[in-house]
């Protein structure tokens, strides 16, 4: 279980094949245990099971869903344990820890989702989608975890924004959010933007914990973090908006730290420094909320 990460009913579903292991974890499996991977799944087999697995992931299921929710908030929780903890983290769009507070944008991203794992396209509306209370839960813990990690250091992409306006301006455009649904939704943008102004100007969460925020020169190609305290490292990437994959390698989470804080050479602090260039950033990021209903087409 440890060397998953894994909790002992997240073993033991896996273990009655209620949830299929994913590649990382049967890759960390391979390589502690000794057993090849080609040998279980087979090359040239198409109809192995393990294949038929992941076929079957892609539908949309809840478990999936809150287990990668779940699989950050055990890393955070493990972390922030201890007075030295840290976080290093570099995205190209809004950081879940700052949306999760926000029942609406938090039902976006599982919207979101929830269509991305239809094999077909459905026509289920923003309005007549219903979110577990599950989800709302796993989001506060996320929020009470991440916001005890004792320092955080956070590079942002200068258009951390437009992934998440162009996902709202896709359904706003297929009439499956609608008027009233997208000023909610650029209404808890903008108190996001307030949120993270605030939190640039202070340089502290109300727990006490430090905060210093860059702003990248350069494109952000992927989102990802490294957590760190006196006994564990680990280094997590999303290829996509919602799935983690986690890598706990010394080696690899030690280069991925170094690349990660090689950024700041290209990247302006603007926590409680840099007045000027920290409003205009976020006087933009305003300003392009606000555009979405004016400009319907600006984002495709």
């Amino acid at each position: 279980m440890s060397l998953l990460n894994l909790g002992k009913q997240s073993v033991y579903r896996r273990l009655r094949n209620e949830i299929p292991f994913t590649f990382e974890e049967i890759t960390i499996l391979s390589s502690q245990i000794g057993f090849s991977i080609d040998e279980i799944v087979g090359r040239l087999n198409q109809n192995n099971e393990v294949a038929a697995l992941m076929k079957d992931s892609k539908l949309a299921s809840l478990d999936q869903y809150l287990g990668s929710r779940y699989k950050v908030n055990q890393l955070l929780e493990r972390i922030r344990k201890d007075e030295n903890s840290k976080i290093i983290a570099a995205t190209n769009r809004l950081p879940y820890i700052y949306t999760a507070a926000y029942e609406n944008l938090t039902k976006m991203e599982y919207y979101k989702w929830y269509h991305q794992q239809q094999e077909y396209f459905t026509e289920l509306t923003f309005k007549k989608f219903k979110m577990p209370s599950s989800i709302i839960s796993e989001s506060k813990k996320i929020i009470y975890n991440g916001t005890l990690i004792n320092k955080y250091t956070l590079l942002l992409d200068q258009n951390i924004l437009k992934p998440i306006l162009k996902e709202i301006n896709y359904y706003y455009e297929r009439d499956m959010i609608d008027d009233d649904e997208l000023c909610v939704l650029q209404e808890e943008l903008l108190q996001v933007v307030n949120e993270l102004e605030s939190l640039a100007t202070k340089g502290h969460y109300k727990s006490g914990s430090e905060v210093n925020i860059y702003l990248s020169s350069l494109n952000i190609g992927s989102n990802c973090i490294h957590l760190e305290n006196d006994n564990n490292a680990c280094f997590v990437i999303w290829m996509n908006s919602t799935e983690p994959v986690t890598i706990f390698n010394n080696n690899i989470c030690s280069a991925q730290k170094r690349l990660m804080l090689s950024l700041k050479k290209y990247s302006t602090l603007i926590t409680q420094c840099n007045e000027f260039s920290r409003s205009i950033f976020f006087k933009r990021q305003r300003e392009s909320i606000m555009k979405m209903k004016d400009e319907r087409s600006v984002y495709l």
